[in-house]
């Protein structure tokens, strides 16, 4: 394992399988956006009409926006869980504004116990965004009990929508499982402070349920090696 700091945990009762410097403060990159896209779904209409401006245009991996395009909170949902896109995350937190927008992530990191988490924009750009592998484990609970609509679009898993399907065809996925079938949902992300970056949760299935786990990777240099090596640990650990 080669990540700085990891975490591999049960995320029905705590269980933590494997971890390492898992209360270590560290730059998280565009995992950010799995708190945008909470801040998103809780306080705004996903259904709500958003313009494109010229300002919303920054660099990113798959540029899909355009200056006067009309496109909702939930079209823009899908490139910035799938493709990690930029301009999704600053066009969402132009809704509220960018500065209230991040007020309202950093309230709820609190108020899901994360105690050692800061965000300072949407995106995750800033090296800024910090947050530790145990304060993740909280997040993907959340996610995982109460957001469940966010993992399954960051999954990939448009035909399960409830809702129209994404504004573009022909989007990619990063999310590094997204072609495992036991795959939840989650995210990666990557900058040179942070290195590369991963949460991912599964469903594990022993006896006959099926166990719902995350493996977090932060600081890694292959975090699709790191991510594996930790849910085959898992999986063998049952």
């Amino acid at each position: 394992m080669g990540a700085k700091s990891f975490l591999g945990a049960d995320l029905r009762n705590n269980f933590v399988f494997a971890e390492k410097n898992s209360a270590t403060q560290v730059p998280i990159a565009s995992l950010t956006k799995l708190m945008t896209a909470i801040v998103s779904t809780e306080y705004i209409n996903i259904e709500r009409a958003i313009v494109i401006t010229s300002d919303v245009l920054v660099s990113t991996s798959k540029p899909r926006l355009r200056v006067g395009q009309k496109a909702t909170v939930l079209d823009l949902l899908y490139p910035l869980l799938t493709e990690s896109s930029n301009e999704a995350g600053m066009a969402i937190a132009k809704t509220l504004g960018a500065e209230r927008f991040v007020e309202l992530m950093n309230e709820k990191a609190k108020a899901i116990g994360m105690k050692n988490t800061h965000f300072v924009d949407a995106t995750g750009s800033s090296y800024e965004n910090v947050s530790t592998a145990q304060d993740l484990f909280q997040l993907a609970k959340y996610l995982y009990n109460n957001r469940a609509f966010v993992l399954t679009i960051s999954r990939g898993d448009i035909e399960k929508s409830a809702y129209n399907p994404p504004l573009w065809s022909n989007l990619e996925n990063f999310n590094i499982f997204s072609k495992d079938p036991s795959f939840v949902g989650g995210k990666v992300g990557q900058n040179s402070a942070a290195g590369e970056t991963a949460l991912s949760i599964f469903e594990v299935e022993k006896g006959g349920t099926k166990r719902p786990v995350v493996a977090i990777v932060l600081g890694s240099e292959n975090r699709t090696a790191d991510a594996t090596s930790i849910i085959n640990f898992i999986r063998e650990s049952y």
